[in-house]
């Protein structure tokens, strides 16, 4: 299949989907809590080391000792967030766990659009990632985390 086809396909099939909005969607955050500021960056990435977690955003490097707050940082400024409140452990871990749930969950819903479509593997990955990419999730796709950071 084409380009051009792929990509009307995976419009089709955006069109069926809504999912939510990360942190909103997820946690409940009180706006009069203390607000975190989030530098904006194409580069970011997350690794943990002995005393805690970072998160790194274009060179700069944010250090977190509690690592569901880190992953919530992290997802937060995969979406461009650049001002969020505080939640506590807690509720990033409940909000962070949530949002990689419905990740899996619209993946997989895709998945099963295509599963009698006659594509090859190459065609499923790209049109999957261009309508994550028409949902606005396109930048989860590499980081929803196989790996436990708590």
């Amino acid at each position: 299949m084409d380009h051009e086809k792929l990509a009307g396909l995976a419009t089709k099939i955006a069109a069926g989907i809504t999912p939510r909005k990360f942190p909103d969607d997820f946690a409940d955050l009180e706006p009069q809590g203390e607000i975190t500021r989030i530098p904006r960056g194409k580069e970011v990435s997350m690794y943990r080391e002995l005393e805690g977690v970072f998160v790194m955003i274009d060179g700069n490097r944010l250090f977190f000792n509690q690592p569901p707050f880190a992953k919530f940082i992290f997802y937060c400024a995969k979406a461009g967030i650049t001002e969020v409140a505080v939640p506590d452990a807690k509720v990033a871990k409940k909000a962070v766990k949530a949002l990689e749930q419905e990740i899996s969950n619209v993946t997989y819903r895709i998945e099963s659009e295509l599963e009698n479509l006659n594509l090859g593997e190459g065609e499923k990955r790209e049109t999957i990632q261009a309508v994550l990419d028409k949902l606005g999730l396109g930048y989860y796709s590499d980081i929803v985390s196989r790996e436990e950071l708590w």
